[in-house]
């Protein structure tokens, strides 16, 4: 289902955080300093004329935290889509490499049906006849090293569950998140959030609930000792391909 803006229609949005190719190590990294954004696929009218529109597609992205603009590719004829996978999909068009870390698969393959649909849409208004569109599946022998640098933050990350069941989180999670907000999404973390007005009220909100539910206090030392070791490469969240 598609929705219509001023800026043209929405053929799909998520939430995910952008990522690009880093050739000199050959790993992914995050864009523009990272941060989870709004990802659409766009479809816009351009050189309108009386007897022909013609349309573009854009892929869009807009951080959250700031609004600003960390992804605008458009896409094109030469377009390469990898789905590696489950939450992690990649394309390439001409010398640029994007990528897209979801939050959940069910947001990947949405967006992955908005992408078909563009490109299909787009070889039909073409006059011109050309190559089939690459769109490769998740390979078998994927390991982590062949997708990731390091730890992604929006992976599966067992420690720092264990950390939020010993500190009640949870709890903080249920009194804080849903009636105030976290960035309009009810996954957000209680003890995540950009600085601002919003972070100062959740955080003296955070001291106000630790009154009741002392084990809260234990958060921010576990929590330091888990950063120590991403840091240190000893833990982290990664992605894994399915078996």
């Amino acid at each position: 289902m598609t929705e219509a803006f001023e800026d043209g229609i929405y053929l799909v949005r998520v939430r995910a955080q952008v990522m690009t190719r880093d050739d000199s190590t050959g790993g992914w990294v995050p864009m523009g300093g990272g941060g989870l954004s709004n990802v659409s696929v766009r479809k816009r009218i351009i050189h309108p004329t009386d007897t022909d529109t013609k349309h573009e597609y854009l892929i869009f992205g807009k951080r959250i935290a700031d609004t600003s603009v960390v992804l605008s590719c458009v896409i094109k004829k030469d377009f390469e889509y990898n789905k590696v996978m489950p939450t992690f999909h990649h394309w390439k068009t001409g010398d640029k490499k994007f990528g897209l870390t979801f939050q959940t698969a069910a947001d990947a393959r949405a967006f992955d049906k908005g992408v078909r649909t563009a490109v299909e849409e787009l070889l039909d208004g073409l006059a011109v006849t050309l190559p089939p569109q690459k769109f490769h599946p998740l390979p078998d022998d994927v390991g982590d090293d062949d997708v990731f640098m390091g730890a992604c933050r929006y992976a599966p990350d067992p420690i720092r569950e264990t950390i939020d069941r010993v500190a009640c989180i949870a709890c903080a999670r249920c009194c804080l998140v849903y009636p105030m907000g976290g960035e309009g999404d009810s996954r957000s973390h209680p003890c995540d959030c950009e600085c601002g007005p919003a972070c100062g009220r959740r955080w003296l909100a955070l001291a106000l609930l630790s009154l009741l539910v002392p084990c809260l206090w234990c958060y921010p030392p576990l929590r330091a000792c888990h950063l120590c070791g991403i840091a240190c490469g000893l833990c982290g969240a990664t992605h894994r391909p399915d078996s």
